[in-house]
C-alpha cells in the first residue's frame, strides 16, 4: 500500500496511504472536506489499512478544510476497527479539524 492514492468517483476526497502490509505503522494522509459525501472514502480506506496489519494509524489531516460529525465518527470507528490493539492518532491537522475535534472533546486523538 505504499505511497497508494485513493480518489473517489467525484474527486472531492483524495486518501493516501504508506505502509507496508504486515507493518504496524500507517501513515493516512486525506485531502479535501471529510464529510457526509466522502466519508466512505476514508472508511474504506483505514479498514483495509487494518486488515492489512496496521495498528498504529497515523493521521494527516493538514489539507482537509471541513470536517463534520461523519469525520468525527470515522476517528472512533477506526479506533474500534483496531480492537484495542493500537491507536489512532492525529499527527497534523488544519485549524478548523482541530477546533471541530476540540469542540467535541476528543482531543485524545491529537498529537501533542
Amino acid at each position: 500500500m505504499t505511497g497508494t492514492p485513493i480518489d473517489p468517483a467525484d474527486d472531492a476526497l483524495t486518501v493516501a496511504v504508506d505502509h507496508e502490509p504486515g507493518g504496524a505503522v500507517a501513515t493516512v494522509r486525506v485531502e479535501g472536506d471529510l464529510d457526509t459525501a466522502s466519508v466512505g472514502e476514508l472508511d474504506a480506506v483505514l479498514e483495509r489499512v487494518v486488515a492489512a496489519g496496521a495498528t498504529d494509524l497515523r493521521l494527516d489531516l493538514d489539507a482537509v478544510p471541513f470536517m463534520d460529525s461523519t469525520g468525527l465518527s470515522a476517528l472512533i470507528s477506526a479506533r474500534t476497527k483496531l480492537e484495542g490493539r493500537g491507536e489512532v492518532t492525529i499527527e497534523r491537522a488544519s485549524g478548523s479539524v482541530r477546533r471541530t475535534i476540540e469542540i467535541a472533546g476528543l482531543e485524545v486523538f491529537l498529537r501533542p
